[in-house]
């Protein structure tokens, strides 16, 4: 997570406003959803994988699980269930998980984390919680992690149902996009449900959360449903994590953040927002002409605003720094959709691009900032009488393209939704209630200069 400096100065000018950032932030442990539009990728074969050896687990003989609440580790993660009932972080194992290692699969403890290295193809591992035996609605969640090896016909979830090595069913997902659902039964896997172009599992950082009820299973990746299907029945039986290879083997899963709760699935509430219908077009630019009225201005050390080649560009050259500028013709006084292609740059580091909601032309604060920052994390923040109070930052690094990224935000009163490449990361309410102007913003923390491309700015009503 990042680190954040205390405030360190305030520059105020008529059209142009500039101030330090206070690194210290309000931290929501919610991630954002962080998806990208699929591209089409190698579907994993239509054959069922041939069962290979499995880790020795006895079958579950113990009594059914009761949902009586326990006290919990603290724990980084989140649970996406309606009460906690376990968890574990791997900082101190709750189970010998590493005992079942196999020629094929590797177990292992690795800076806090529990590890599964796959190294055979065509090969399904999983590891479950003895002890517990459920036979209603559970929700699991684990936080997943990989190095850029990992191939992109892995897939990776949660088991259910478990009742011997020969009878339970899984969930998983892979980064291509790609889902499946299968039973094992008397030994025999069949795959009951599959899907292509889904939610993907990142390397970089992805949320898993497994919904099992007796009659329908369902994943999501970072709160994103990736698929569901119905069963006849799902048996009483323990619960656990999943990892499988197709093709490709020498995958290394890095699981953490382990926990199982009382159904219902609740989503959270950031990545609940309420998200408004384009309406009327009110502005747009495509910074071809300077006068359209954006800041044009150089400081003392360096950093500037200005047109530059049909864009406009936005230099952050000091850490703990914010720059933003306003089409200082145009003036809006409702809730409104702004859109905005960003070039990052080869290497921007912590800098971040944002969209400015809700500015007060009239005294150039009580505002509200919504961006990404170029190690892809999303942050939501205010400012309010020249301070700045946060409001969401995402837990995972958001996947972004390596040319464009396109950034929109929904204004719509004290409320601000932020997409990313068209996919929602995030949301937050706002103590800024009053409607105001749009615009850009290039910022920097400890490290990195910010030195950005903007182009395609629109804004559009909600209809």
């Amino acid at each position: 997570m990042k680190k954040f400096l205390p405030i360190i100065f305030v520059l105020l000018l008529v059209t142009l406003a500039c101030v330090g950032l206070p690194k210290k932030q309000k931290v929501t442990p919610v991630p954002p959803l962080p998806t990208e539009e699929p591209t089409p990728t190698m579907v994993p074969p239509t054959a069922t994988p041939r069962p290979t050896t499995a880790p020795p687990t006895a079958v579950p003989t113990e009594k059914i699980d009761e949902p009586v609440k326990e006290e919990m580790p603290d724990m980084d993660g989140y649970s996406s269930g309606s009460a906690l009932i376990y968890g574990d972080d791997f900082s101190d194992p709750k189970q010998d998980w590493e005992s079942s290692s196999t020629e094929a699969v590797i177990r292992t403890f690795e800076d806090g984390a529990f590890v599964m290295n796959l190294l055979d193809s065509n090969y399904d591992s999983w590891n479950t919680v003895p002890d517990r035996v459920f036979n209603r609605e559970i929700v699991l969640d684990v936080d997943f992690q990989s190095d850029e090896d990992l191939p992109d016909d892995v897939v990776v979830g949660f088991v259910c149902g478990f009742v011997d090595n020969d009878n339970f069913h899984l969930i998983a997902v892979g980064p291509d996009g790609w889902m499946e659902i299968a039973e094992y039964k008397d030994g025999e896997r069949n795959r009951l449900f599959s899907i292509n172009d889904q939610a993907r599992l990142y390397a970089g950082g992805t949320h898993l959360t497994g919904v099992c009820s007796p009659t329908q299973l369902t994943l999501y990746a970072n709160w994103v449903e990736v698929g569901s299907t119905k069963i006849d029945a799902l048996p009483a039986g323990r619960v656990g994590l999943f990892g499988g290879t197709y093709e490709n083997g020498n995958a290394k899963l890095v699981f953490d953040n382990f926990m199982i709760s009382e159904g219902p699935y609740i989503q959270p509430e950031e990545m609940d927002a309420h998200l408004g219908e384009v309406g009327k077009l009110l502005f747009e630019d495509d910074f071809s002409d300077e006068d359209t009225n954006w800041d044009v201005r150089t400081i003392d050390d360096g950093s500037l605003t200005e047109y530059l080649n049909n864009e406009y560009h936005m230099l952050v050259n000091v850490p703990n720094f914010d720059l933003w500028s306003n089409p200082n013709d145009f003036s809006v006084s409702q809730d409104v959709i702004v859109d905005v292609d960003v070039k990052l740059g080869s290497d921007p580091g912590e800098s971040m691009a944002a969209i400015l909601c809700n500015y007060d032309m009239d005294t150039h604060d009580d505002f509200i900032v919504a961006g990404i920052d170029g190690q892809g994390y999303a942050q939501i923040y205010e400012y309010v009488d020249r301070e700045i109070n946060w409001l969401y930052t995402s837990l995972f690094p958001i996947p972004l393209d390596p040319e464009i990224n396109h950034l929109t935000a929904h204004c719509i009163g004290s409320e601000v939704a932020l997409l990313v490449n068209n996919t929602l990361v995030g949301s937050a309410s706002s103590s800024v209630t009053k409607r105001g102007n749009v615009g850009l913003l290039a910022g920097t923390f400890e490290t990195g200069t910010g030195d950005f491309l903007f182009d395609n700015f629109t804004v559009h009503t909600v209809k």
